[in-house]
């Protein structure tokens, strides 16, 4: 099953192509400019390389967030237009769920993505990886100040830590109370579109073409806050 995965929650764009499990290519980004400048030759890009036109694909994957409101918004309405366009069933996962899932083959026991969510808080989710890679969520994915999503994290018991939310509070992490001697801190955010297209071809059959596809924001844009602000 070809897969096109995508993910652009934060400024590590990544687009990634992969037949089953097996990685055909990746077009990773990591430059301070809008995804709507590159996103879609990125895609292009990809797809030429691999000789395949959009239309040979089974399916598309997404990372609908949490992450950038701006970028969740332009990477969503890119792949449901391919998948329009081309008649193709689209699947979207939490970001926080694929960064666990990235983990996987490389680390055994909890995983808790930060992601740098402004205002002194974090995207934060709690995930048991398993044997085999097997990904299960552990806590609900929230917004929190870090010092909250800490606290949920098994004292005594070895995690990893990742995101860019891990290299803001760094520190913290280091010095957490009850830290297992095996803690890990990968302080950036991964290029997800692999990961994204490898969960997506287990869940692609009988998908729609990407029409409820929702942004997973964990709090709402600024913009609706204000409303509602200066409504009360």
């Amino acid at each position: 099953m070809l897969v096109l995965g995508v993910d652009t929650s934060t400024l590590a764009e990544g687009i990634g192509l992969v037949d089953e499990d097996a990685v055909i290519g990746e077009v990773n980004c990591l430059l301070p400019s809008t995804h709507s400048e590159r996103l879609v030759s990125g895609i292009q890009t990809l797809l030429d390389r691999a000789g395949i036109s959009p239309a040979r694909l089974d399916g598309l994957a997404v990372a609908c967030g949490p992450g950038s409101f701006t970028g969740l918004r332009i990477g969503m309405a890119t792949v449901q237009g391919i998948a329009l366009a081309c008649d193709l069933p689209a699947v979207g996962f939490s970001t926080l769920e694929v960064m666990a899932h990235w983990c996987g083959s490389s680390w055994e026991g909890w995983v808790c993505p930060w992601m740098d969510a402004g205002r002194g808080e974090v995207y934060t989710g709690l995930f048991r990886v398993g044997p085999a890679g097997r990904v299960a969520a552990a806590e609900p994915e929230i917004a929190s100040p870090p010092g909250v999503a800490l606290e949920r994290v098994p004292r005594g018991e070895n995690c990893l830590f990742l995101g860019d939310g891990a290299a803001r509070y760094r520190s913290l992490l280091a010095g957490r109370s009850g830290r297992g001697s095996g803690d890990r801190i990968l302080p950036f955010h991964p290029f997800l579109g692999a990961t994204a297209a490898r969960l997506g071809s287990k869940d692609l059959p009988g998908r729609d073409r990407g029409e409820g596809l929702r942004p997973n924001y964990l709090r709402r844009p600024d913009a609706e806050r204000n409303r509602a602000g200066h409504g009360s």
